[in-house]
């Protein structure tokens, strides 16, 4: 091999910061995927932070930080303060308390590592912990692979993999088709391992039979086709195709949401018509249940808590339809407004604005944002809750604050200044 080929080969290998990076964060997804809140150690998430933070002081400066985004702050503080109070006068128990308290360990411990790993490493661990999850529930299913025949619309043959739940598994699955495309769409070293991964991402949410994983599965790859083209000569032309496209899924999703009947037809022809209509009453009978007062200023986590009022409620009206209990509404943006409440969700929004309006302000370019993984997202929230009930969607919100709030400040600076922007064992510098 040539002095260059061999250059070459090298300049492709991670740095050690890269592969430590996305290996946390690999661990992390692992570990977080199958618990659910009162399964999650409040010690270990403790542990971890406050190691973590102990360790970046020097890449963190918390001070400049609060100082830049003083506005942001003060508002989130408040909704983070409003969120517990409401909380604890819903369902004042110790139990109530410690959930509270691992919301915030775990958003704050995906902040803290996805600032300090950076965006491309983010993506990467992110990527490799979605496929990881997805392998490891395939080698425990060796022994019923004859029960896996690719039959969706039955039902019968859903992949459940490790936390043995159909949705749990098409959300991280979804999670790393998305991010394994966004990757991609930034460039990599090595693309051929960024396709098989994101392949094999692809194959097991599939495989779980969820018609909500299919239809965000479709969007990511369309948000994804429409950035390509985006990047073309026509960009006049693309923002009209991507404009009517979206005027086209909100028309579509508001008359099923509108039109039960037709709704219930569409998916009966798919065989699956009972889970929309669980969907529909939930969303229904939550939305009913919602106390004045908590329409305003929220639930906080106590509207779902085991034996809460709201939750006996809603599943006094489900039971008379053979459905339920549930522990969510199986939509993010209902849950959303149970959780905050008109004012909570307000305050969010304002932070919002503020933080992006000051990035723009800096010359940061919105083109920056995870624009794939969103639309998964957001359309995922449509027919789920995952987001908003488990560990592991937390993790997820705080790894995407964290590592794009630092590569949004680092494109409004100078070229050559962001530190991060080479970080990624899979994605490298020089991506959009």
């Amino acid at each position: 091999m040539t002095d260059v080929g061999t250059a070459r080969w090298i300049s492709k290998i991670p740095r050690q910061k890269s592969i430590a990076s996305a290996g946390l964060i690999a661990l992390l997804w692992l570990y977080l995927h199958p618990l659910a809140s009162d399964q999650t150690s409040l010690l270990a998430l403790s542990l971890a932070l406050c190691a973590l933070l102990i360790s970046s002081l020097r890449v963190m400066n918390v001070t400049e930080f609060l100082r830049k985004n003083l506005r942001v702050s003060v508002i989130l503080s408040v909704v983070v303060v409003m969120a517990t109070l409401t909380s604890l006068v819903g369902s004042p128990e110790l139990g109530t308390l410690r959930k509270v308290l691992v919301v915030y360990l775990v958003l704050l411990l995906g902040i803290v590592v996805g600032k300090v790993s950076g965006i491309h490493a983010t993506l990467s661990g992110v990527l490799v912990g979605s496929t990881s999850v997805a392998l490891i529930g395939w080698f425990l299913s060796l022994d019923s692979l004859d029960q896996l025949g690719f039959d969706p619309l039955s039902g019968q043959s859903d992949f459940v993999g490790i936390s043995g739940n159909q949705g749990y598994e098409f959300f991280s699955a979804l999670v790393g088709v998305a991010v394994g495309l966004e990757i991609l769409s930034r460039s990599t070293r090595i693309p051929a391992v960024v396709v098989s991964l994101t392949i094999i991402s692809a194959v097991t949410l599939v495989w779980t039979g969820s018609h909500v994983g299919w239809v965000s599965l479709g969007a990511a790859l369309l948000t994804a086709s429409l950035r390509l083209f985006l990047r073309g000569q026509s960009a006049r032309f693309s923002l009209s195709a991507v404009s009517i496209v979206i005027a086209a899924g909100v028309a579509a999703a508001i008359a099923l949401i509108v039109n039960q009947s037709l709704a219930l037809a569409v998916i009966a022809a798919l065989g699956k018509s009972n889970t929309l209509e669980a969907r529909f009453l939930s969303w229904k009978y939550a939305l009913q249940t919602i106390e004045p007062v908590g329409l305003w200023f929220g639930h906080g986590v106590s509207f779902w808590a085991a034996g809460s009022t709201g939750r006996d409620q809603v599943g006094a009206l489900l039971a008379p339809h053979n459905f339920g209990p549930f522990s969510h509404a199986h939509n993010t943006y209902i849950d959303l407004l149970i959780v905050f409440g008109i004012v909570g969700l307000a305050l969010i929004t304002g932070a919002l604005f503020y933080a992006l309006r000051g990035q723009r302000a800096g010359g940061a370019s919105l083109g920056a944002l995870p624009w794939v993984l969103l639309v998964a997202l957001a359309v995922q929230g449509l027919g789920e809750s995952i987001v908003m009930f488990r560990p592991l969607g937390w993790l997820l919100m705080g790894l995407l604050v964290g590592a794009f709030s630092t590569a949004l400040a680092g494109r409004g600076g100078p070229k050559g200044n962001n530190s991060h922007s080479s970080t990624a064992p899979l994605a490298p510098s020089g991506s959009s």
